[in-house]
């Protein structure tokens, strides 16, 4: 196994359950009432910013990975999964103009 295996794997997995729980999240408010997909997004927005936070120093200081390895996974995971967060919102607000 990689040397930076436990940094890669670390870095990978608090971007995957923040975003899909944020999926699961905007799904079903965007079916219960679809006004709410805004102020849904300003919450998790300003709760990612607090937990992603946290989950750095975590995963910096107390578990003490190799800080290189974990930030370019950490970073590339976050980018790629806010533009799938992106084009799921799109998606949600072109199905309600629709319907």
């Amino acid at each position: 196994m990689p040397a930076v295996a436990t940094e890669v794997l670390v870095g990978m997995a608090g971007p995957v359950v923040v975003a899909v729980g944020s999926i699961m999240m905007m799904d079903r408010v965007s079916r219960r009432t679809p006004e709410g997909l805004t102020r849904l997004l300003i919450r998790a927005f300003v709760s990612k910013m607090v937990v992603f936070g946290a989950y750095v120093v975590l995963a910096t200081v107390v578990m003490a990975l190799d800080v290189v390895a974990f930030f370019v996974s950490f970073t590339l995971y976050f980018v790629a999964l806010y533009l799938v967060e992106t084009f799921y919102v799109y998606q949600l607000s072109v199905s309600n103009r629709t319907s």
